[in-house]
């Protein structure tokens, strides 16, 4: 479904451009590869060689948007610069 921008991207000075429409592409193969005739892998098509030893299906996901500004070459996620970021716990 369509999603949204994170509130730490709204008015930010290490943003800046943003995509008009934000959604999941991880079966999109990019431009230029669309619809060219040719089967082109993308990360949807990424599986495990192994079965998966916990089992269980995800308690919850994580959602992280690359944000930056290429003049600045200020690089963060979701708006917020790596070194001012809480750490992103996994179990």
């Amino acid at each position: 479904g369509m999603q949204s921008h994170p509130a730490s991207e709204t008015d930010n000075p290490l943003v800046d451009m943003q995509a008009m429409s934000v959604s999941p592409k991880l079966n999109d193969p990019g431009i230029g590869l669309r619809n060219n005739g040719r089967k082109v892998l993308t990360y949807a098509d990424l599986k495990s060689r192994f079965e998966d030893p916990d089992g269980r299906e995800p308690g919850r996901t994580i959602e992280l948007h690359l944000t930056g500004h290429m003049e600045k070459f200020a690089w963060s996620f979701n708006g917020i610069k790596f070194s001012d970021a809480a750490p992103v716990l996994l179990k």
